[in-house]
């Protein structure tokens, strides 16, 4: 009898620790969410694509791709957000946010398509920290909405 309520304790503590550990690193990564998309629209994520649907986290250094039919919205968690058109090409290199410690920094880099970008708390608490660079230079960010388109000249 001793031994079945030792074993009931055991596996009670067992799950409970379980049930307490923290989230995955993957959530920590997390810094934005895709919140809507349509058509030909993936995230590649070290090498590899998945799709762009509504609820896919972003982190740091994925890439959004989007093909002739293709659109995704982000929403970052400083509140910052943007959309990508068809056939864009764009990739979040640096995102830091730390509301405690007063600062953050974010830069994408732009190779192609279309983008709106709509500001948040990042530039407000780092007017200078968010960047978006495109082939013929850098967009810098400080408490605004744009919208550039990236193709090629025409000749």
């Amino acid at each position: 009898m001793l031994g079945k309520v030792f074993l009931s304790a055991a596996a009670s503590l067992f799950l409970a620790v379980i049930l307490l550990s923290p989230q995955p690193a993957a959530a920590a990564d997390q810094i934005g969410t895709v919140k809507t998309s349509a058509g030909d629209a993936k995230i590649i994520r070290a090498g590899r694509p998945g799709p762009a649907a509504v609820g896919t986290a972003i982190e740091q250094n994925d890439i959004v791709v989007t093909g002739a039919d293709g659109s995704v919205g982000v929403t970052f968690s400083d509140s910052s957000m943007f959309s990508v058109g068809p056939n864009t090409e764009i990739v979040v290199d640096k995102y830091v946010f730390d509301p405690n410690a007063g600062n953050g920094s974010f830069t994408a880099n732009m190779a192609k398509g279309t983008l709106q970008f709509i500001s948040g708390e990042i530039s407000k608490l780092s007017p200078d920290a968010v960047r978006v660079n495109i082939p013929t230079g850098t967009i810098a960010v400080r408490g605004t909405r744009f919208l550039v388109e990236v193709g090629k000249p025409s000749l």
